[in-house]
């Protein structure tokens, strides 16, 4: 093989190679520290496929250069070679590398299960590492690297550890902790009697909790619902509590909560902070620190002009850098949430903050079907050519799995959550929570997928006047993928009428907007993310048009629907397109009504999203963290800490005991 290449290429080749990795391995580790932690707050898919590849490409990096300089040494000829002894001073930091930075363990909650497979790589990279230090020898630098060596060993730990605590085993284990028993209720009453027995003026008083700042509530919540992502079961005492302190909050206090909480579980599930947030992670965290300096510090009195200039040069970036994302980690270490919460009432700093960085993704059903090239009567040269090309560049995207990924980018579009859509959303859900006082209430309204709205705006309509009641068979006699398409085809045909574009009443434009984002926003759900979606399923779109939007629209709106479509086109049709037409049409006679047409839609989907988050697996949720964050997981928790939903005691008197005594 070695006779394929030119002398001069495969000498370039054994000297550069390693090198090149190395500094690979460098950038890498700088690429992931930096953009990691905005994994959270993105979900753009070019970014998320930079962040993969950099992970990937970090261990992979690492691994290829510890195996080539353990072969370049066993190959050494020369032992007083001194690249020999920087080679070998290299390795630890491989290993430090492979600890990776702070800011990702993990890509997906499935990688926390591979925890044993790291343990098992850290062993054979440890073994590695001073194999090639032995083979070394005798080495001037031996000292530094022995240091480097227990400070890449740290790191590598680190990295195991946490994935190990992230994995759902050990993360249900740290759930099931000692129940806090309170104050020392004898020593209490001990200390009351005494000072009584004394004449003494004595009373016990109930001393409040000093009052938190938004940080430390949301890591107090953080602490209980996090048991969330692991199904368990909560108590009343528990539920009462949330719920009351969700109910005094303004929407936008909520959010920020809601915010810091999910922020918490992502870095608890896909970063070092579990591990790092104690006593001992932070010590362990100092001594490696300590070892990047101290190295430095050595190095720095050895003589340098035996070493190629280059390598001299590579070895202070490697030392100076490493110190570097050290310290940037340190720095993030004692600004996250995780220490402001312990620290000091911070309510005002998170008040600078901006909350409204979210954003909510759209999808519409018809403009997708709709973004087709209009085709040629008479073909030309050119439009040949480019059909064919089109089809040689669909069948590559199928072969390689990327179609989904390439429509999700061109047909998905996005906004930022606005204050007023939270808002909306917020008070929808604390109005009926009001309604859930016991367990199986707050189950059956968080079940419900529209019929809770229209029965209860149906109860409000005066004598006379439309019955919402009857939309009820759009959301109860459908499975709730094809609700979902019914309702997002209705809200886009009433939404492109005409007359609709002149609405100057404020209430009745907010309504419309609501609906419209919300019913793209589904919609995007249902297509682009169908794991959060739950047991939802919809076989690929078949609705193919070919005018604009708002022409389609008041065409089938047109068309007289005074027979059910699936009487004439039967049970075997799964078209859902002239039943989302009726379903316009009956909301339209809702117009004149107490409950204004748009009201109602938009609680409906409300409803529907709120369903959708309480039906969606809870590991879903977290893993949908790690890949920029939804609406849905907010909704999520706000249902939770509202009580609404089955993951809480079904009743408060189950524990109750009978005596028995025989005769």
């Amino acid at each position: 093989m070695g006779d394929m290449f030119p002398p001069r290429l495969k000498k370039f080749w054994d000297k550069w190679n390693i090198r090149g990795v190395i500094m690979l391995s460098l950038f890498l580790q700088t690429i992931l520290i930096f953009f990691a932690p905005s994994r959270k707050r993105t979900a753009k898919k070019l970014f998320l496929v930079l962040i993969w590849s950099a992970y990937l490409l970090a261990d992979w990096a690492a691994d290829y250069a510890v195996g080539q300089i353990s072969d370049s040494q066993e190959e050494a000829a020369d032992k007083r070679d001194k690249t020999r002894e920087l080679l070998a001073f290299w390795s630890p930091f491989l290993l430090l590398h492979l600890g990776g930075p702070d800011t990702i363990t993990a890509l997906a909650l499935e990688d926390n299960e591979l925890w044993n497979r790291h343990l098992f790589s850290l062993v054979c990279q440890a073994v590695a590492t001073v194999y090639v230090i032995l083979l070394s020898t005798p080495n001037r630098l031996l000292i530094p690297t022995v240091i480097m060596l227990f400070g890449g060993v740290i790191k590598y730990v680190e990295r195991t550890s946490a994935l190990f605590s992230a994995s759902l085993d050990k993360f249900k284990d740290s759930m099931l902790e000692d129940p806090d028993p309170g104050a020392n209720y004898a020593k209490l009453m001990e200390e009351y009697a005494n000072k009584r027995d004394m004449n003494m003026p004595t009373e016990v008083i109930v001393v409040e909790d000093p009052e938190k700042g938004l940080v430390q509530y949301a890591f107090k919540y953080f602490k209980i619902f996090k048991g969330l992502i692991v199904d368990l079961i909560f108590t009343n005492k528990q539920r009462d509590e949330s719920r009351k302190f969700f109910d005094s909050l303004k929407a936008v206090d909520a959010l920020k909560i809601i915010e810091v909480e999910l922020s918490l579980i992502y870095e608890s599930l896909f970063t070092k902070a579990e591990i790092l947030h104690n006593r001992t992670g932070a010590v362990f965290r100092v001594i490696a620190l300590a070892c990047l300096v101290s190295s430095l510090c050595l190095f720095s009195l050895k003589n340098e002009a035996q070493y190629e200039g280059f390598d001299v040069a590579l070895t202070y970036a490697l030392l100076i850098c490493g110190i570097a994302l050290d310290s940037i980690a340190l720095l993030m270490f004692c600004v996250s949430d995780w220490s402001i919460a312990r620290l000091r009432n911070l309510k005002e700093d998170l008040d600078e903050k901006d909350p409204w960085a979210w954003y909510v993704h759209a999808y519409n059903l018809i403009g997708y079907c709709l973004k087709i090239r209009p085709k040629r009567i008479h073909p030309t040269k050119v439009s040949l050519l480019r059909h064919q090309l089109a089809r040689l560049i669909t069948k590559v995207l199928d072969f390689f799995g990327l179609t989904e990924l390439v429509e999700e980018i061109r047909f998905t579009t996005s906004d930022r959550l606005t204050r007023e859509l939270w808002e909306f959303i917020f008070n929808q859900v604390q109005h009926k929570h009001r309604f859930a006082e016991d367990t199986e209430s707050a189950k059956s309204i968080s079940s419900a997928r529209g019929d809770w709205t229209l029965v209860e705006t149906s109860s409000k309509t005066t004598e006379g006047g439309p019955d919402h009641a009857k939309l009820l068979k759009y959301v109860t006699e459908k499975d709730y993928d094809q609700s979902i398409l019914m309702w997002h085809i209705a809200t886009e045909l009433l939404y492109q009428r005409p007359e609709e574009e002149e609405v100057t009443n404020k209430a009745e434009y907010t309504n419309r907007e609501f609906s419209k984002i919300l019913s793209d926003y589904m919609m995007y759900l249902l297509i682009m993310q169908p794991a959060l979606m739950s047991s939802v399923h919809i076989n690929k779109i078949r609705h193919k048009k070919e005018n604009l939007v708002k022409e389609a629209s008041r065409a089938i709106l047109s068309v007289k629907t005074f027979v059910e479509p699936m009487d004439v086109k039967g049970d075997r049709s799964k078209s859902v397109l002239f039943d989302g037409s009726v379903l316009a049409q009956e909301l339209m006679k809702l117009q004149n009504g107490r409950e204004s047409m748009w009201e109602v839609v938009s609680k409906v989907w409300v409803e529907l999203l709120c369903f959708a988050a309480t039906h969606c697996d809870s590991q879903e949720h977290a893993s949908q963290l790690s890949k920029g964050g939804e609406l849905i997981n907010f909704v999520w928790l706000l249902m939770a800490h509202f009580g609404l939903g089955d993951q809480f005691q079904i009743n408060r008197d189950d524990a109750r005991a009978k005596l028995i005594v025989a005769k």
